[in-house]
């Protein structure tokens, strides 16, 4: 009696089981570090920062973090004459409707160094989050430790 099974093949490689590069190839480079650290410690203090979007746009335009700081960002559309009914941070996987006269908070930890865009859909009101490897200067009125 012969068994004969169907649809059995040996499993793929995974990434783990992938063979190192041999002598004259190139190793890959080491990927970048990802913008949000999943799991934040508690024991880092949090700091919230207001944005309110007005018809100027988001205010303050531009907000100032250091690496690895954990950080609620708290929103207040007061106008329903601009673009900026959605809110989208795309390095920091925020993607959310902003209601009218209302507050919408999104908590993160910034992982690595760089400039990232928050914006409303199309883009055309956009600020900037700055994270910096160095401890961030003194910044407006609006930030609150």
């Amino acid at each position: 009696m012969t068994v004969v099974l169907v649809g059995l093949l040996p499993a793929p490689r995974t990434f783990a089981q992938a063979r190192p590069p041999s002598r004259g190839e190139k190793r890959r480079e080491k990927a970048p570090e990802p913008a949000v650290v999943p799991h934040a410690s508690i024991d880092v203090p949090l700091r919230t920062i207001d944005v309110r979007v007005t018809e100027k746009g988001f205010e303050p335009a531009q907000i100032t973090l250091r690496k690895h700081e954990r950080v609620r960002l708290v929103f207040t559309r007061e106008t329903d004459k601009t673009c900026a009914k959605i809110l989208r941070i795309d390095e920091f996987l925020v993607w959310n409707a902003l209601p009218l006269n209302e507050r919408f908070a999104t908590t993160f930890t910034a992982g690595r160094a760089g400039e990232f865009p928050y914006t409303c859909p199309t883009g055309e009101i956009q600020g900037i989050i700055k994270v910096e490897d160095e401890p961030a200067a003194a910044a407006g009125a609006s930030l609150h430790p």
